[in-house]
């Protein structure tokens, strides 16, 4: 788009906010597939375009996203992009710890004796799994939101998202009187 007009630049967050709405849609779409063998296929498909039009929009607003750096009355607008990327990623992590979280539960269970094996692989913790990328990019946007537009009302919202992220890991850090 490259528009440094504000009719244009909304058009391209509108966009961006798009497609990633498709994107869910493909996601809930997939999920009535689930669980039917006869419908794996459709599962799949579901699924694969409804991460990519995701992966699309947080491309797509992250490039828009750069090119309003310097664009000085339309931060706010700059913002929104960043924070809506975010959510984007914070939707394609899903399935990246699902699968970090199986990888290591067959990690554990190949280290367990045969007798407890055949239990199946253990529930693994959440701070036993990695950060995935998607994660690491998601916490980064918000941090960008926060540092970079403090008195926006967005950046409250990007803080309470940021330690929500934060909480799901057991990463919030404790008072010192505790």
């Amino acid at each position: 788009m490259g528009s440094t007009r504000p009719e244009g630049t909304e058009a391209a967050l509108r966009l961006g906010q798009c497609l990633k709405e498709e994107g869910q849609l493909h996601l809930e779409a997939a999920r009535k597939f689930l669980g039917n063998p006869k419908e794996a296929a459709q599962f799949q498909k579901f699924t694969q375009e409804g991460h990519q039009l995701i992966r699309d929009s947080v491309s797509f607003l992250e490039s828009q996203a750069d090119q309003l750096k310097k664009a000085e009355n339309l931060q706010e607008i700059r913002a929104r992009m960043l924070y809506e990327a975010a959510w984007g990623l914070r939707l394609l992590a899903e399935p990246e710890v699902k699968a970090a979280r199986a990888a290591v539960a067959q990690e554990m269970l190949k280290k367990l004796p045969a007798p407890a094996a055949k239990f199946g692989p253990p529930d693994v913790p959440i701070d036993k799994v990695p950060l995935q990328s998607s994660e690491k990019k998601a916490r980064g946007l918000y941090q960008v939101v926060i540092d970079a537009f403090p008195d926006l009302p967005l950046a409250s919202e990007a803080r309470f998202e940021l330690a929500e992220l934060l909480a799901q890991r057991n990463e919030l850090a404790r008072p010192s009187s505790c």
